[in-house]
């Protein structure tokens, strides 16, 4: 679908990989839209997140979106589904999900679940909220969602 985009005329269509704990970059307001999908905010270090929402916003001159897991959202293991997990936990208090899948393979992971209040406060300073609302988007990742 982003090849389709970037043939059209007066469509300038990249996207970058970066270190979000870092200076980006891209030049002060060089970027129409930024995204940040799949809670990778939430796989940050929890200490300043205002930092990296000030260098996001320092790059965009226009939209910023981001995808996160809420609080209270079902259970994921991130790097597979459920079903292949033999045991993984959560630990909020650590922001940390440990995971053990079948295979024996095992892994910890930064992870923090945001409040609404939380995210919205640590952008709102540089940019304004179209919407904010909770969506069930990772829970059907990998597998079809029954309900």
């Amino acid at each position: 679908m982003a090849h389709d985009l970037a043939g059209q005329t007066g469509v300038d269509l990249t996207f970058e990989v970066a270190d979000l704990t870092g200076r980006l970059a891209e030049a002060d307001v060089s970027v129409d839209m930024t995204l940040c999908l799949y809670s990778v905010l939430s796989h940050l270090p929890v200490a300043n997140p205002t930092k990296v929402a000030a260098e996001i916003a320092r790059v965009t001159r226009g939209h910023f979106v981001t995808t996160v897991r809420s609080i209270g959202s079902p259970p994921t293991i991130f790097v597979d589904s459920i079903d292949k997990a033999r045991h993984f936990s959560l630990d909020h208090s650590l922001d940390r999900c440990e995971v053990e899948l079948r295979s024996g393979r095992r892994m910890a992971l930064p992870f923090h679940l945001f409040t609404a209040c939380e995210l919205q406060n640590c952008f709102a300073q540089h940019f304004d909220s179209e919407d904010l609302c909770g969506l069930n988007i990772f829970h059907n990742r990998f597998v079809p969602d029954h309900r």
